[in-house]
């Protein structure tokens, strides 16, 4: 469902006169851990990584951009050691009093939509900020056991844009989102193309 949410919302921003495609990648600094129904899940391995992202936006005005975008937040990795082989603590299993050490693998997809304000420093940089309503959906491996999940966030951007033609902008910020039991802040850097 949330493929065809955001499939609509490009398609309706397509059909503006004034539409803007953007790709970058962003260095993600991640901290907190997602541990689903391993409550043992402690330790999160991955601090950082590198998340490839699309964005489509249109004008609102001279002053305001609409936005929809997508971002690959993959393989976040933790572990976690159990005091017992019933990692999940399952009251219908019993198992052995052996410390038993686990891992676990969690992939994110967001999918966002950003409302931001401009602001024209001068005839070619622009200052742009505002909030990002975020649909994560995330799919986890946990030991042996598999864990899904969607919800929407609330987060926030900023970002300088620097226009080197009418069709060609570079844009570099800064992303912020909170997805449960994380934080996630990714400096950007994207190429901007406005036929």
């Amino acid at each position: 469902m949330s493929f065809a949410v955001a499939a609509l919302a490009v398609a309706a921003l397509a059909q503006s006169a004034s539409v803007t495609s953007e790709a970058g990648v962003a260095y993600a600094a991640v901290s907190g851990m997602r541990s689903y129904a391993a409550p043992d899940l402690t330790n999160a391995k991955t601090s950082s990584l590198m998340v490839p992202f699309a964005r489509v936006s249109t004008e609102l005005g001279d002053d305001w951009r609409l936005g929809v975008s997508y971002s690959y937040i993959g393989d976040l990795k933790g572990s976690g050691i159990s005091p017992t082989a019933n990692i999940f603590r399952d009251p219908n299993i019993v198992s052995a009093q052996v410390e038993t050490p686990f891992g676990s693998t969690e992939k994110i997809h967001e999918f966002g939509a950003d409302l931001r304000y401009a602001w024209h420093l001068s005839d070619h940089i622009s200052l742009q900020l505002g909030p990002v309503v975020s649909l994560f959906c995330s799919k986890a491996t946990i030991a042996n056991r598999s864990f899904s999940s969607t919800e929407a966030k609330l987060g926030a951007v900023a970002d300088l844009r620097f226009e080197l033609t009418k069709e060609w902008q570079l844009a570099a910020g800064c992303r912020y989102s909170r997805p449960t039991d994380r934080k996630i802040t990714q400096f950007a850097f994207s190429v901007a193309y406005s036929p």
